[in-house]
């Protein structure tokens, strides 16, 4: 169950493992999160193409529609990868062929999730640039149009990250997961910002290796990490419901981490590059 508690802070200890563990799991699961990437900026090619072909029909609603269909195709090939990501962030391993053999049983959800995706960037792409096209011309009001514009797809986007991690660790159906990925923001704003600037820079990473790593399945993987410890929080939270109506509340990460960070251990470089000696 997930209830809102606003302030609930104190990351800096949290945020610190989960970089730790992002990167320690990626490295020990490297060719896990490789071959999909590969697979998927393929996919990613193809659909470009696809887009471009559309594209050449000159005509904005057929370019809008080919895009939000690219961006459902696409987050079909993401969704496949949230088991595996779930068991890695469980300290476990994620195999290639459950990568394979999950894409089928993502089509519905990955697919809406993506045209929900594809509209937000859509409305947002053609809405900004609209409202201040209007207002450098005079129109006053056009300014807090685009305003409303930016903050709405900020808040999408700030919240939508979290709907993979939800579905995938909880289970829940898609309007659930939804209303979650909202609720999780609004209580976690800091996090969710926090989470998000660091996939950009996961993303240049990405550009500089041609997608093969972090990749999609990097960030993902990122994303797991850290709502799977995030629920860390809401379970002491039921645990101790004398907070229940305190708007900040100190949360004991070091406490709820102990047994995460005593299982991923002490890491050196040397174990990075030859964890059999070590």
């Amino acid at each position: 169950m997930l209830t809102i508690t606003f302030g609930t802070y104190r990351f800096n200890f949290m945020i610190g493992f989960v970089l730790k563990k992002n990167f320690c799991d990626g490295w020990d699961n490297l060719l896990s999160l490789v071959v999909p990437n590969v697979f998927m900026v393929i996919i990613g090619l193809g659909l470009w193409i696809m887009m471009g072909t559309l594209g050449s029909f000159d005509n904005v609603i057929v370019s809008l529609l080919a895009f939000i269909l690219s961006f459902g195709i696409m987050m079909i090939f993401v969704f496949a990868y949230s088991d595996n990501a779930v068991h890695i962030a469980n300290f476990g391993m994620g195999p290639i062929k459950n990568y394979f053999s999950n894409i089928i049983p993502s089509v519905k959800d990955g697919f809406l999730f993506g045209a929900i995706c594809g509209v937000v960037a859509c409305l947002s792409s053609v809405g900004l640039p609209y409202y201040i096209h209007l207002f450098s011309e005079g129109t006053t009001i056009a300014i807090l149009f685009a305003a409303c514009v930016f903050w709405v797809t900020l808040v999408a986007i700030l919240s939508l990250q979290w709907f993979i991690p939800i579905r995938a660790i909880m289970k829940n159906d898609f309007k659930k997961c939804l209303k979650k990925c909202f609720i999780i923001f609004f209580d976690n704003p800091g996090i969710s910002l926090f989470m998000a600037i660091y996939h950009i820079f996961l993303a240049a990473i990405s550009i500089f290796l041609l997608g093969c790593a972090p990749g999609f399945t990097g960030i993902l993987l990122s994303l797991t990490n850290t709502f799977r410890i995030l629920l860390y929080k809401y379970d002491w939270l039921e645990e101790h419901t004398e907070y229940s109506n305190k708007i900040r509340v100190k949360i004991p990460w070091d406490e709820l981490i102990a047994e995460d960070k005593e299982t991923l251990g002490p890491r050196t470089f040397r174990s990075f590059l030859f964890p059999w000696k070590d």
